[in-house]
């Protein structure tokens, strides 16, 4: 079974307002948006669903925040009267440190294991904000 991200990199590009570097190794799609003394790095992987979340303070050598979503709806821009932001649907999350067990495609879009995911939503203006928004099951 073969899934790709539903997304739009310009919806990205006009969002985070950074041009994406490609990796041509892993096809990876990687921004990094500065706010103050945070930095949000993101790296999209259409292919694989997923996509990569890290916040770094300046000066600091580990990530104060560093996880995985695996995105079972879309990826999308989303434009409010107060500003615009990035939405995920239907994510379950994972941390990036390789200490969670490693699940099949299959397993993470069959909703019967998987019954409760989240919607994260990530805004870069006028500060960067991550937001987790709890799904509950159908």
């Amino acid at each position: 079974m073969s899934r790709r991200l539903q997304w739009e990199e310009l919806d990205f590009l006009e969002c985070l307002g950074v041009v994406p570097e490609v990796d041509e190794e892993d096809y990876g799609y990687s921004y990094e948006v500065t706010r103050g003394k945070i930095t949000l790095h993101l790296i999209v992987w259409d292919w694989r669903n997923t996509v990569s979340l890290s916040l770094r303070q300046e000066g600091s050598p580990q990530p104060l925040i560093r996880f995985l979503l695996l995105v079972r709806g879309q990826a999308r821009r989303r434009q409010e009267k107060w500003g615009e932001y990035l939405e995920f649907l239907d994510c379950v999350c994972a941390p990036e440190d390789g200490s969670c067990r490693v699940f099949s495609e299959e397993e993470i879009f069959d909703r019967r294991q998987f019954d409760r995911a989240m919607n994260v939503v990530v805004y870069v203006q006028p500060d960067i904000c991550i937001k987790f928004e709890q799904q509950y099951p159908l």
